[in-house]
């Protein structure tokens, strides 16, 4: 595919690399496979690096004929027939690990045609780069504590590897975390190019070797087709709507849980308030009843002390009649 531009004379910014439809223009180029070697080599880091690979069709056959063909990103091999398969995944998708394996055992089990033998198997390695998310998005199990994970098929008890033939690794790049300054090492100056490159200068491209300055130059190239930019466009928003069928609902729960929230602790405080009117008033009553026991307490007494006083009265008068008796018996002649 050519890298040319409706218009010479504009100049676009440079796409992000870590959008599948800007890597596969990057580094799934039939005619000049440089920039893909260098890249499987430093992903891989196996102790003898490929000398050359040739990129294939990427899309795998329907099952049936009339299923559609799923495309992968890039697809190659090597001299020795043996697989790569690389794929960018923007947006989380929740089977994205049963999807993985599947276009694994794909590819794996299409080397095999009617009358082969099994000996025609080569090996298929699958490299599944997360560009917006990580694995600990799945299940927290998955949480890892390196951006590159290196999965095979191993004896659970000894660790024993069983089998050369699958091979399976996940970069995760928003654990690459690692500044311009830290980059040590051909992968990490990759996978930094692959996170940041459309943010990079000229003078960090240079620092980063001889490779990455030629992906930053074909990534400034491919950014002014004015199709691929469109294309990115798309895989944007279709990145986007995929975020938002994942945490839409949640949003929206969420929404509607701060409102049933909030609208609980309004009911809560309109209750607190009331018990506290209820408390005053009972308050208010208990005093009253204190008060008017009080005054009932005081009305008895003021009785109590009327009728002593009457009593005391009484005797008075009793004592005076014998007084007025003893008198006038005392007048008579």
């Amino acid at each position: 595919m050519s890298d040319k531009t409706s218009d010479s004379t504009t100049s676009h910014p440079r796409l992000p690399p870590k959008y599948d439809v800007v890597f596969k223009r990057l580094f799934g180029d039939s005619k000049d496979t440089r920039l893909l070697l260098a890249l499987l080599n430093a992903l891989l880091g196996w102790d003898e690096p490929l000398a050359r690979v040739d990129v294939l069709d990427p899309r795998l056959g329907g099952e049936n004929a009339t299923d559609k063909e799923p495309a992968l990103d890039v697809l190659a091999h090597d001299e020795e027939g043996r697989q790569f398969h690389i794929e960018i995944q923007v947006a989380r998708q929740e089977m994205y690990l049963e999807r993985a394996l599947y276009y694994w055992a794909r590819l794996y089990a299409e080397q095999l045609r009617a009358g082969d033998n099994y000996e025609t198997l080569k090996p298929t390695i699958s490299i599944h780069i997360l560009a917006d998310w990580t694995l600990a998005e799945l299940s927290p199990t998955l949480a890892s504590d390196t951006c590159h994970s290196r999965y095979g098929l191993l004896d659970m008890d000894s660790g024993k590897r069983l089998t050369l033939h699958q091979e399976m690794h996940i970069i995760e790049l928003p654990e690459f975390d690692d500044a311009l300054e830290e980059v040590e090492g051909d992968e990490a100056r990759w996978l930094y190019f692959l996170r940041y490159g459309d943010q990079m200068t000229d003078d960090q491209t240079q620092q980063m070797g001889e490779p990455i300055a030629q992906a930053q130059d074909k990534l400034k190239r491919i950014s002014q087709d004015d199709l691929l930019r469109a294309a990115y466009n798309a895989r944007v928003k279709a990145a986007r709507d995929a975020r938002w069928l994942i945490q839409g609902p949640i949003v929206v729960a969420q929404r509607a849980q701060q409102e049933a929230e909030a609208a609980l602790q309004k009911a809560e405080a309109k209750l607190q308030k009331a018990e506290a009117e209820l408390q005053q008033a009972e308050a208010e009553k208990q005093q009253a009843e204190a008060e008017k026991q009080q005054a009932e307490a005081e009305k008895r007494r003021a009785i109590a002390r009327a009728q002593d006083v009457e009593q005391s009265f009484k005797a008075l008068e009793r004592e005076l009649a014998l007084l007025r008796a003893k008198l006038d018996d005392d007048a008579a002649p």
